[in-house]
């Protein structure tokens, strides 16, 4: 299915992950129309996931033409809480999100925070490779993560996994009834895949899921193009011309 490089998308807000600065992003970004009205909600390491929501909330009430949300890992849980309280959003649109902490491979969260905070050299290439890239044969991005990683944002995401472990897949679907689409990486090593797009298949009545085959947690930047590709599928965004033919398949999940 052709693309466009430089596709038409309604205005969005774009909500990062863990690290609160989006440096996964950039790929993604640079397939958007240079004219297209997006915004990052960036989040510093001191907010909790409610605070994230009321940023994106005053963001909606400064622009009301905003009806789309995209976020990615744990930004989901304050896009989703923010949507919960919007009659404006009409999309959520989740990449490899994080709603329910039993949903996260890599062992308790207590157990992971610890694993953070003793980040160094070879230790930190292990954990982005096992969990957020699950190779490591995509050495840009392993080379900026580990860096981030080494840089001082671990005990950012150790924090927020501290307050942001509380919230569930049943929470965050409650009274919710814009529409969610959730684009998983079948090689997630961080998300158990199925146990995250369960619950919200059966809580909500306007969910699509889509997987990604062999892309891992960090695949807007890994696999910007499919992400893309999906959002034209689901009438998100206009196609205007073709991107490189990309082998890369997508599929909607079957979980129940």
């Amino acid at each position: 299915m052709g693309v466009s490089s430089n596709p038409m998308i309604p205005p969005f807000l774009l909500i990062p992950g863990l690290d609160g600065r989006g440096i996964s992003l950039n790929r993604f970004l640079s397939l958007i129309s240079p004219g297209t009205n997006h915004s990052l909600v960036a989040h510093d390491d001191l907010l909790t996931a409610e605070e994230v929501a009321s940023r994106i909330l005053d963001r909606l009430r400064q622009d009301p033409t905003i009806r789309l949300l995209i976020a990615e890992s744990f930004g989901s849980i304050p896009a989703l809480l923010a949507a919960r309280q919007s009659s404006s959003i009409a999309s959520v649109v989740v990449v490899n999100g994080i709603g329910d902490g039993r949903a996260i491979r890599a062992g308790n969260l207590s157990s992971i925070r610890r694993t953070i905070m003793r980040f160094s050299g070879r230790l930190t290439q292990q954990w982005v490779t096992r969990y957020l890239l699950s190779s490591s044969s995509n050495a840009e991005a392993l080379s900026l993560w580990s860096n981030a990683m080494r840089n001082g944002i671990s005990a950012g995401i150790a924090a927020k996994l501290r307050r942001w472990q509380q919230f569930s897949i049943d929470s965050l679907a409650k009274d919710l009834v814009c529409r969610v689409i959730y684009i998983g990486g079948e090689s997630d090593g961080l998300l158990d895949l199925r146990r995250q797009i369960e619950p919200f298949k059966k809580r909500l009545k306007n969910f699509r899921a889509w997987i990604i085959p062999e892309a891992p947690h960090l695949l807007l930047q890994t696999h910007p193009y499919r992400v893309v590709e999906l959002l034209v599928r689901e009438q998100l965004m206009t196609p205007v011309s073709s991107l490189p033919h990309d082998k890369t398949s997508v599929r909607e999940s079957s979980a129940p």
